[in-house]
């Protein structure tokens, strides 16, 4: 226990892993700190490296994200606002709702990681 390995991820991006027990159980290693400084990851969480650096497992570099908002936060530089605001307006009752969610959770993140 307690061994270290690097993978890649299917995003083609290097992630650190700790084994955590017997026979073979690995949590990666960005958990493990989030876990080991905070506690438990709240259900429906994962953990974001803010600077977008995979290996940097800092705790100061760690952030508990929902799955929608760590999509809204990777995508939005490769979709472009406009590409995003349009999906966002085919969806006719929900449109608004989810255009105020996105930028408040967008503005509350982005003061989190400090962007």
């Amino acid at each position: 226990m307690g061994s270290n390995k690097c993978r890649i991820d299917k995003g083609n991006k290097k992630r650190q892993w700790i084994k955590i027990a017997e026979p073979n159980k690995w949590i990666e290693y960005a958990k493990f700190v989030w876990i080991k400084n905070n506690g438990k990851i709240p259900k429906g969480y994962l953990i974001h490296h803010s600077d977008e650096d995979t290996m940097n497992d800092n705790i100061n570099n760690l952030v508990p994200l929902t799955r929608r908002v760590h999509f809204i936060i990777h995508n939005i530089g490769k979709m472009g606002r406009k590409v995003l605001a349009e999906k966002y307006r085919k969806e006719k009752e929900r449109k608004i709702k989810y255009r105020q969610k996105y930028f408040e959770w967008r503005e509350k993140l982005m003061l989190q990681i400090g962007r």
